[in-house]
């Protein structure tokens, strides 16, 4: 009963997760019945095997580029070039049979997405696809080297990642109960930049292979120059972004009023700059109580300094008795499963935060927002940053709280000399200080003013 009471013990249930399973169960029926009508559109028979192609896809979706912008980032893997060489090569049921498998085993096996996702992708990626099946079979003759050709595949990818964006904010939408189209018009720009993108230079290639194999080979040349470039990119990306993290950090917790409302501050940073739901600090009190702050996705579980339910302080005690440093939690150690699951996350990256050598707590970020790749090293080094300099405010905050104590103690110790322990009036020694200060004083006039009380000696 103590652990419902705090924010930290309550499962982030998804908002109209009944709504989101039927959106994407919705989407496989449209994909099987677009793969229906794309098989009896007629064109050219397949000449690529299943088993290629599902290797082809599962190549594509492990080469994920992200593009960022603002606060927002846009994953795209190469699969329209693949698609491409699939309207081109292979029967509808083949490339919808490719990308289903494929799909499932980076799904699955790669990123350990949860099922709802898997379905849903699969079912996005299905119905996208047939209907970019269905238009390259209507308005493509099958051969590369014509325009009409090329003018299919251009539509038919262009579709493929319009209905795909629109899917994607469809169930964005269907979770948080509200549509944002600002937010599908940027998707959907980035979109179909891609894949046009990757389209036509599949079409390149396919174009001059058709005439020479050896001519295909010189695609890999601008392919290679991008991804260069993309790698320095993304090398200057994250310099800035870990120089911006740690000053937005240190700003948010030395210019905050009180601890409390610093480590709230730089958590919702920290949650905004690594793109997770939650961001969490557990404090253990030296009588051993066990307080928390949250920032969340949800506001629901956002909370700042409350008491931290048995449970959940009983698996953050475990698993620091295990870390050393920054550490992902994985699943297969029991320590880190006991937090993850009381932390209700599936992947999370935690470190210890240590004051004078003492452990005085733990810091957990966990659940990306939307992106499907698991923690790194790279989010590793961003979450022991923000420990160091939770460590600080710690420490700043427990000197600030000694010199509160000594300066307490200092005026409590100069009442002492100055007033009587029974009465608390003021005793002979203020009375000789105030004298002397009255005396000090150029071209005043003073008068003293004595009271005798009888028998007061016979009490004091």
């Amino acid at each position: 009963m103590g652990e419902s009471s705090t924010a930290t013990t309550t499962p982030p249930r998804p908002p109209r997760a009944r709504l989101i399973w039927a959106f994407s169960f919705s989407l496989v029926l449209v994909g099987g019945l677009l793969a229906l009508l794309a098989e009896r559109s007629g064109g050219p028979p397949g000449r690529i095997n299943v088993l290629v192609l599902t290797a082809a896809f599962i190549a594509a979706d492990l080469v994920i580029v992200r593009i960022y912008h603002d606060a927002h980032s846009h994953a795209f893997s190469l699969g329209e070039a693949v698609l491409v060489i699939g309207l081109l090569t292979a029967r509808p049921a083949v490339m919808l049979v490719a990308q289903i498998v494929s799909l499932f085993i980076v799904l699955r096996f790669v990123r350990h997405v949860p099922l709802v996702k898997i379905v849903f992708n699969v079912g996005n990626t299905a119905a996208a696809e047939m209907a970019a099946a269905c238009v390259f079979r209507m308005v493509g003759d099958g051969h590369v080297t014509h325009v009409r050709t090329w003018v299919a595949a251009v539509v038919a990818v262009s579709v493929y990642a319009a209905l795909g964006a629109l899917a994607v904010s469809g169930v964005i939408a269907v979770s948080r109960g509200a549509l944002r189209l600002k937010s599908i018009g940027r998707m959907a720009a980035y979109g179909e930049a891609t894949a046009l993108g990757n389209g036509i230079l599949a079409l390149i290639g396919a174009t001059l292979a058709s005439l020479s194999w050896a001519l295909a080979a010189f695609v890999l040349v601008p392919l290679s120059v991008l991804v260069v470039a993309y790698r320095g990119y993304i090398n200057q990306r994250r310099r800035y972004e870990t120089l911006d993290f740690l000053y937005q950090a240190t700003i948010a917790l030395h210019e905050a009023p009180n601890l409390d409302d610093g480590l709230i501050s730089v958590l919702e940073h920290a949650r905004e700059a690594m793109r997770v739901q939650f961001a969490q600090a557990v404090l253990f009190t030296s009588a051993g109580e066990a307080v928390t702050s949250i920032a969340a996705l949800d506001p629901g579980r956002q909370v700042s300094m409350s008491p931290l339910g048995v449970g959940v302080a009983d698996a953050c005690r475990e698993a620091l008795d295990h870390l050393r440093g920054a550490t992902i939690l994985d699943r297969k150690t029991s320590s880190h499963r006991r937090l993850l699951e009381a932390m209700h996350t599936r992947m999370g990256v935690a470190v210890p935060l240590v004051t004078d050598g003492t452990v005085a707590g733990l810091l957990v970020v966990g659940e990306r927002v939307s992106e499907l790749s698991p923690f790194g090293s790279e989010e590793a080094k961003l979450v022991t940053l923000l420990a160091n300099q939770v460590n600080v405010a710690l420490e700043r905050g427990a000197l600030e709280r000694s010199l509160s104590q000594l300066i307490e103690l200092e005026r409590k110790l100069t009442h002492q000399a100055h007033h009587d322990p029974l009465t608390g009036l003021a005793n002979r020694t203020l009375l000789q200080d105030r004298l002397l200060q009255a005396l000090a004083e150029p071209d005043a006039t003073h008068a003293v003013l004595i009271i005798d009380l009888d028998d007061f000696k016979t009490v004091n």
